[in-house]
């Protein structure tokens, strides 16, 4: 019955976390405790489609046909023209930050929601301060392949791109390394500066 289709649904999520690399990740019952670095907790968010500071998206290479290569682009409320009081109330985004929390192995509600408000916070409190400034951005960096890490942890320092980089190598099946397509590195690391200050990372 409902049961029986509810833990074969939990069976399939955990099987494809594991596929795509998720499942690796430490559970969030360590979260607060052992205090996840910032760079594991906003790559396994992008690992299960919630933006925080950047979306990674895989997208042809204009260059090269054939090949593709990694669109590395602001995530949050950057992009979003939304005001603080939308971010705050928006119980849909806050349901599915929830839900990928408790795949991501949180064993309470409260540590999950105690997550969720420290990153909608900064999401509210950043565009609060970008509503007044809002800078257009149309700068675009193309790092090939055999120097994308090096330069993407030069530009923006704040986060370590290593650790987004293996588990999408992990979830690609790929060893090599691969070309990047940075827009706006600007606001990246902008926004990445406020959740180092902000989030109880």
């Amino acid at each position: 019955g409902l049961h029986s289709k509810r833990q074969d649904t939990s069976q399939m999520f955990l099987d494809l976390m594991d596929r795509f690399g998720v499942g690796t990740w430490p559970v969030l019952d360590d979260y607060y405790e052992t205090k996840l670095s910032l760079a594991e907790v906003l790559s396994a968010l992008t690992l299960v489609g919630v933006p925080v500071a950047f979306r990674v998206e895989v997208v042809p290479d204009t260059q090269i046909e054939g090949s593709y290569l990694l669109k590395i682009s602001p995530g949050g409320p950057l992009e979003s023209g939304r005001s603080a009081i939308d971010i705050r109330s928006d119980q849909d985004l806050r349901t599915y930050m929830l839900f990928s929390f408790l795949l991501l192995g949180t064993s309470t509600y409260s540590k999950s929601t105690r997550a969720v408000d420290d990153i909608l916070s900064v999401d509210a409190y950043y565009a609060n301060v970008e509503q007044d400034t809002v800078r257009k951005c149309d700068t675009i960096d193309i790092l090939a392949p055999d120097e994308s890490l090096n330069k993407l942890n030069n530009m923006i320092p704040e986060m370590d791109w290593t650790v987004l980089f293996t588990s999408i190598q992990k979830e690609a099946g790929l060893k090599r390394p691969f070309a990047v397509e940075l827009h706006c590195k600007a606001k990246i690391r902008d926004y990445l500066i406020h959740l180092k200050d902000l989030v109880d990372v």
